[in-house]
């Protein structure tokens, strides 16, 4: 199962629920058409990961986040 909550034209929320009840689910904050931040839940890993982009003009480059204050890559371009 998915399911997609939109505030206005930006996703708000999203989830996805597996055959075995794997869950993720995740929370964007925007500043109007930009990406804040995304809080993470899901049965396999931490509660609550906060996840960031890093732009390079008006594009993601980079997610990642930050534990023990040293920064982890999710994505690189």
């Amino acid at each position: 199962m998915k399911a997609v909550e939109y505030l206005k034209e930006n996703v708000s929320k999203a989830c996805r629920v597996g055959f075995e009840s794997d869950f993720w689910t995740f929370g964007y904050e925007w500043a109007g058409s930009f990406l804040e931040k995304i809080l993470t839940y899901s049965s396999n890993s931490l509660p609550g990961v906060v996840i960031y982009p890093a732009y390079k003009k008006d594009e993601v480059v980079e997610l990642y986040f930050i534990r023990n204050n040293e920064k982890f890559a999710v994505y690189k371009k």
